[in-house]
């Protein structure tokens, strides 16, 4: 994983919130590559989410927003998935 390749591993997540309150979730860039495995599993327990918004910069490959967006896609969710400039 990404955050074990560069000595994270010990990292983990202060759980000082509930999941079950969680209605959108907002990505920044890099963010979801960089924090793929935490995104992972902060994905697991949100069981309210129902938007997803993905920040894109100017220039960035069409590829790449289409892989950003599938990440969820292919974890199951349903919601709305919206593509935003900076």
């Amino acid at each position: 994983s990404y955050y074990k390749q560069y000595g994270w591993d010990s990292f983990s997540i202060e759980k000082n919130y509930n999941p079950n309150q969680i209605e959108e979730l907002i990505i920044l860039g890099h963010s979801l590559k960089a924090d793929m495995d935490i995104i992972n599993e902060l994905f697991k327990e949100l069981d309210n989410l129902k938007q997803i918004k993905i920040y894109t910069y100017p220039g960035e490959d069409t590829a790449e927003i289409e892989n950003k967006r599938r990440f969820f896609l292919d974890r199951g969710f349903v919601g709305n998935i919206e593509l935003l400039d900076y």
